[in-house]
């Protein structure tokens, strides 16, 4: 391509999010911590007196639970689940609740890319096995249960492409 003047290499897609998350609860687990998943935290106080957390939860592990450390590891609803305490130390949350689209096709790329889409932002066509993995858009969502790609946001991302791949159908 003329004028091009560097490249980037792309390593984040051979990550497995799945085998990464039960390593850590496996490695947590085996220290002693007791890890529920698809459980909803419904309420949960810090006794100062006894110097303990009383934990209610309801779904596949639901009952009261008590803890000397708690750990929120709740992702995208780390700060609906800090909101739980009611303290005004949590008045500011600690992430920005965003979302993005990814569109699937089939690998037609010998090597994963970052992009530029017309109104500046930046794309990516990431390879793994014989699919490649097209994204990202980005808007602001509060709840993380109700997360769906809009037809916008299909249409952008297969825009974006055919500026680099008028071919690519």
């Amino acid at each position: 391509m003329e004028g091009l003047v560097g490249g980037v290499m792309i390593w984040d897609h051979i990550t497995d999010d799945l085998k990464l998350v039960e390593a850590t609860m496996n490695s947590a687990k085996k220290n002693g911590s007791a890890c529920f998943e698809n459980t909803k935290v419904i309420s949960f106080e810090y006794a100062f007196d006894k110097n303990i957390y009383k934990i209610r939860t309801e779904g596949s592990t639901s009952g009261f639970f008590y803890a000397h450390k708690l750990l929120n590891a709740t992702g995208p609803w780390v700060d609906k689940t800090r909101e739980l305490l009611h303290d005004k130390e949590y008045d500011e949350n600690m992430i920005e609740p965003i979302a993005g689209s990814h569109i699937t096709l089939k690998r037609f790329l010998p090597a994963s890319v970052i992009l530029q889409a017309d109104d500046n932002r930046l794309f990516f066509v990431i390879n793994r096995g014989e699919q490649a993995r097209v994204g990202t858009t980005e808007w602001r969502c509060e709840d993380p249960d109700k997360v769906n790609p809009t037809a916008a946001d299909i249409d952008y991302l297969l825009n974006s492409l055919s500026k680099y791949f008028p071919a690519l159908k």
